[in-house]
């Protein structure tokens, strides 16, 4: 996982703008030292980001995280392996929580009415 984290956010995601690409490319080679950040994913699985990637500031990282989400989100639909409950927490290097992303499937009481025996 922490490879395709580090693929994805570092200007390697084909479904980013030029912009984008052209502002972190800019941030990345003008020397400054950017904060880590770390992409830890929970689905009935634990998935810890041990590697990480430098980016500028929390609002980058939050904007990558959506991003992130949507990818494994989309991947999970497809192998049909998403659960009831997946979350991503994005934390700093001293593992602090910085914001976490929730997705739940919920589901609508008449389906649960038609999945019971009666």
């Amino acid at each position: 996982m922490t490879d395709l984290v580090g693929f994805l956010i570092a200007g390697h995601d084909p479904r980013a703008s030029a912009t984008e690409r052209d502002e972190r490319s800019r941030l990345m080679t003008a020397g400054k030292l950017m904060p880590r950040y770390h992409f830890n994913v929970y689905d009935g699985v634990v998935l810890l980001d041990k590697k990480g990637v430098e980016l500028p500031d929390t609002m980058f990282a939050r904007r990558e995280a959506i991003r992130y989400a949507g990818v494994l989100l989309e991947e999970g639909a497809r192998l049909e392996s998403l659960g009831q409950e997946w979350r991503m927490e994005v934390t700093d290097g001293t593992e602090l929580i910085l914001f976490r992303l929730d997705f739940f499937v919920t589901p609508s009481p008449a389906i649960e009415s038609l999945s019971r025996p009666e």
